[in-house]
């Protein structure tokens, strides 16, 4: 599962935006940090399917676009 290439934040959103992936997730500041920084990114490997839907729908909720592979 990967955030996909058109998510890359403007440098000046990456606060805010943090914020929200902690809010609306089960990120800490360090693993929201590094995701934003980082992206595109691969959130996870090796899921089980319902596990990967919900991770996919927590990141939907705070805008990112991802991508089961």
């Amino acid at each position: 599962m990967v955030m996909a290439n058109g998510d890359v934040p403007k440098k000046e959103d990456h606060g805010a935006l943090r914020a929200k992936f902690i809010s609306n997730t089960d990120l800490v500041l360090k693993e929201a940090k590094d995701l934003v920084e980082k992206a595109p990114a691969v959130l996870k490997k090796g899921v089980i399917k319902e596990e990967a839907e919900k991770i996919v729908e927590k990141m939907k909720l705070v805008g990112a676009k991802v991508v089961m592979e």
